[in-house]
């Protein structure tokens, strides 16, 4: 048995700012006076977590740091309808370090994990392990299948790579595999890590708020009026519409979804069965005409 599917987004938008970021690490790391060396904790709790870890807003500059939240916000409201995100962590992981598998709630609908790790690694683990969701129906696919399975067929290992931002449900279960091979701080797994949070429509161009406003109130009408016998399954699913000049939606794309329940095919065809609505309705709808394209992001929280 052979389950492949991915468990997380990931992107390298951020690699630019990343490498500003690393650079402001290296600055302070590398200087024996610097204040700020000494504003780590040691985060220990026997059986869960063990890494360094301290607020991101307090190591780097408040400049820098207000560029990565910014980057970060426009990410999330670009990609998954999320308009704001938590206070972030930064976090180092040297020999013996690691995360056991957790999850986390309600933090947000979505965590994300910023790589800062040096781009040639000299330690080993320190991949993000996230469980994978097939996880849910593995009794039918294994027991009823005669079939059996390893880990890597269970838990997605994502590697740390330099600039790399994985963004992925935090209701599955998630950790860091233990790191080996480096004390050194300025040559451990460095992370800035949070949630995206605030889930709320977000539209780009000169379509007017009052105009989405309208449309959404609408949806909810026809969200109740179509789904009535209910969705069994759970999650935060992201759609965008490219609106034209005349105000007709040209496209729907559906951006992140995060449903899921224990059955893996009743997920899908309800993926299929809430796109389906969210075209009906807004392919449907008219818009007041604009100089120039809209686009229009909508999150959906289903059974959460």
């Amino acid at each position: 048995m052979k389950m492949k599917t991915s468990s997380a987004i990931v992107s390298n938008d951020l690699k630019a700012l990343s490498k500003k970021l690393r650079r402001e690490f290296d600055i302070v790391a590398n200087d024996i006076h610097s204040p700020q060396r000494f504003q780590w904790d040691w985060w220990h709790l026997p059986g869960r977590y063990t890494h360094l870890r301290t607020p991101a807003a307090t190591f780097f500059t408040d400049e820098l740091h207000e560029e990565l939240a910014t980057a970060l916000i426009a990410y999330g409201r670009k990609h998954l309808g999320c308009q704001n995100i938590s206070p972030m962590w930064l976090s180092n992981y040297v020999e013996g370090c690691e995360q056991r598998l957790h999850a986390d709630r309600p933090h947000g609908p979505w965590a994300f994990v910023l790589s800062l790790a040096p781009e040639k690694r000299n330690f080993q683990g320190g991949e993000t392990m996230i469980l994978r969701p097939e996880i849910l129906s593995l009794w039918n696919q294994t027991t009823v299948a005669g079939k059996s399975f390893e880990e890597e067929d269970i838990v997605e290992r994502i590697p740390a790579a330099f600039g790399r931002l994985i963004v992925f449900d935090p209701r599955l279960p998630h950790g860091v595999s233990r790191v080996s091979g480096t004390m050194d701080a300025r040559q451990g797994r460095l992370v800035v890590h949070g949630w995206f949070t605030q889930p709320q429509p977000f539209v780009e161009g000169p379509l007017s708020t009052k105009a989405a406003n309208q449309s959404l109130l609408a949806f909810d009408e026809v969200m109740g009026s179509e789904l009535q016998d209910g969705v069994q399954s759970t999650g935060t699913l992201a759609y965008r519409m490219e609106i034209d000049r005349k105000g007709t939606t040209r496209k729907v794309t559906t951006l992140a979804s995060s449903l899921t329940s224990a059955n893996v095919e009743q997920t899908n065809r309800e993926k299929r069965r809430l796109l389906a609505v969210v075209k009906k309705h807004f392919i449907g709808w008219k818009f007041p005409g604009a100089k120039k394209p809209s686009s229009l992001t909508l999150s959906l929280s289903i059974g959460n």
